[in-house]
């Protein structure tokens, strides 16, 4: 699922005059029937360098992610931030330009805390930074 990273099959137009690296104007996105999701997006060619991924603001262009403002751990690729003294925690993959949620596979019946399969950790290559944070499903409900 995150490796791929949601790389567009087209050439990109433009080059970003901030950063000198290749992009998708407005224009071009429109052309090859972008989802409404990536043009909803800042292109980058017209506006700019885009946030790092490892990032709050790079966060918070994913839907549903205004109340984690805590940045917890990242590696460019996985992510876990969470809301700054609550216990709502959420893990992500970056998918192409925005972060998805990585759901968790169950609950510890022990502790009432998400939990995660040790074979799906490993088919995904969650990295040991992220892992350290995580709990293995053991006695899942």
């Amino acid at each position: 699922m995150h490796r791929d990273h949601g790389r567009v099959g087209f050439a990109a137009d433009s080059v970003n005059p901030t950063t000198g690296t290749a992009c998708y104007s407005t224009d071009r996105l429109q052309q090859i029937g972008a989802p409404a999701g990536v043009r909803a997006l800042p292109p980058w060619c017209d506006r700019g360098q885009p946030p790092e991924p490892c990032s709050i603001d790079a966060l918070h262009r994913t839907a549903g992610t205004g109340d984690l403002d805590t940045l917890i751990w990242c590696d460019g690729l996985w992510m876990r931030a969470g809301q700054w003294q609550t216990d709502n925690v959420r893990n992500f993959y970056l998918g192409g330009y925005l972060w998805r949620d990585f759901p968790a596979d169950g609950t510890s019946e022990a502790t009432g805390y998400p939990c995660y399969t040790q074979g799906r950790l490993d088919r995904e290559d969650v990295p040991a930074g992220l892992r350290a944070y995580l709990m293995v499903c053991e006695d899942a409900r």
